[in-house]
């Protein structure tokens, strides 16, 4: 019983821990020898499966149930899964169920939309889809590599208010901007385990109230400041980042070989936020836009320095639309001197108009050939310029969770 107590006060520790700091939720699979310990306690009349429930119950207020079975052997194990449901319920997961089967599951029990979580093991992040020469198949547990008496870690990292600008549960402040816990799209912690990999060329130090948001969401970030890291040590970046973004200069910094690199990573799936401003600071990221995005490019000089406001039509003035990267925003700083847009290619949707209603922010989410997602914006100026003033850190925040493309992935 010794040893059992020292189990179950083990694993609270490390379930408050993670709980309390990143929104996660655990599923753990027991070792035999930890499930012969509790089967000994039962068959003594010293523990039932309920009041070992109820232990986990009263001091986190979560739960202890399910199984994991594997279908190729008729050992079973028990399965922690810490839940805010009630009551306790069978885990009908084995390693044939695809990472869609476990998300779906997942979403059912917690009333979340499945493609909120992320399924992670030792290290890896499990995918709904792989990609084929015949297209794209779903996944499964076992295909991923995951072996029975593993642990997958599950965590919860787009809100539940996803898409909503105004949030009606919620307070805000004093531009009308939801505060609050889910009040972002991506979830503070939720992007535990990922790195952003960021270029900022621009030739003073911008970058710091960003850096602080994206590590806020759990990111890890790998920047470089007023200068380009030599193809080697991009390429090497890239091998781990899940997004890329560049903040842009006068000078044209980046080479051939690194635009190679960044349309490498760009096609197969890494995402890109690119930031342009006012001329002549836009010289940098042309390059990059050209090279996936023909045809548009950034240029001239807009002095805006105004809020744009939800519209709920949609719209081609001044203002954005409901769309994820606006979740919890009802105003926005559009930046103090901005770029226009020139030019056309048809993946480049429009989701933000400037206060003289010129397109201020493009996006790209077709999965064009299984490349990742990109934003441009023309005004990196709302890096350091009123980070404090109307939605500036919340729309940083916003952007990086939507540039992950988990509802992308799916099928």
């Amino acid at each position: 019983m010794a040893n059992l107590c020292s189990f179950v006060s083990k694993l609270v520790t490390i379930n408050s821990v993670l709980m309390i700091n990143c929104h996660y939720l655990f599923l753990k699979c027991l070792e035999m020898e930890e499930k012969a310990l509790i089967t000994e306690a039962m068959n003594e009349g010293a523990l039932n499966e309920q009041t070992f429930r109820s232990l986990v119950l009263d001091i986190e207020g979560l739960h202890l149930s399910g199984k994991l079975i594997n279908q190729n052997s008729d050992v079973d194990a028990f399965v922690i899964v810490n839940m805010l449901v009630s009551p306790p319920f069978q885990v009908p997961i084995n390693l044939n169920s695809t990472v869609k089967d476990v998300k779906i599951f997942l979403g059912e029990k917690l009333k979340r939309d499945p493609k909120s979580f992320r399924l992670i093991y030792s290290g890896n992040e499990l995918r709904v889809k792989s990609r084929t020469d015949q297209g794209y198949r779903l996944q499964t547990l076992l295909e991923c590599g995951v072996k029975f008496g593993s642990r997958l870690q599950a965590i919860i990292s787009i809100s539940k208010y996803a898409g909503a600008c105004t949030i009606g549960e919620l307070g805000v402040d004093a531009h009308g901007n939801s505060t609050g816990r889910e009040s972002d799209l991506g979830l503070s912690g939720g992007f535990v385990g990922l790195n952003v990999t960021v270029l900022c060329l621009y030739k003073e130090k911008i970058f710091d109230h960003a850096e602080k948001a994206l590590i806020e969401m759990g990111f890890e970030v790998v920047l470089w400041e007023g200068k380009v890291p030599s193809t080697i040590e991009l390429q090497n970046a890239l091998l781990t980042a899940s997004q890329l973004w560049i903040v842009s200069t006068n000078q044209d910094m980046i080479t051939p070989d690194h635009i190679q690199i960044i349309k490498n990573y760009h096609q197969r799936g890494g995402a890109l936020y690119l930031w342009g401003d006012n001329d002549p600071f836009n010289i940098a990221v042309n390059t990059v836009i050209a090279s996936v995005l023909p045809g548009i490019y950034l240029c001239e000089n807009y002095e805006a320095q105004k809020y744009l406001n939800y519209q709920f039509e949609n719209i081609n003035t001044s203002g954005f639309s409901s769309h994820p990267i606006f979740t919890g925003i009802q105003k926005l700083y559009e930046g103090y001197t901005i770029a226009r847009f020139r030019g056309t290619n048809p993946r480049l949707k429009y989701i933000m108009y400037s206060s003289e209603g010129q397109p201020a922010l493009g996006v790209c989410d077709d999965n064009f050939n299984g490349c990742g997602r990109i934003a441009v914006d023309v005004g990196f100026t709302r890096l350091y310029c009123n980070w404090d003033d109307a939605g500036t850190a919340k729309f940083v925040k916003n952007i990086a969770a939507w540039l992950m493309g988990m509802d992308q992935d799916w099928m």
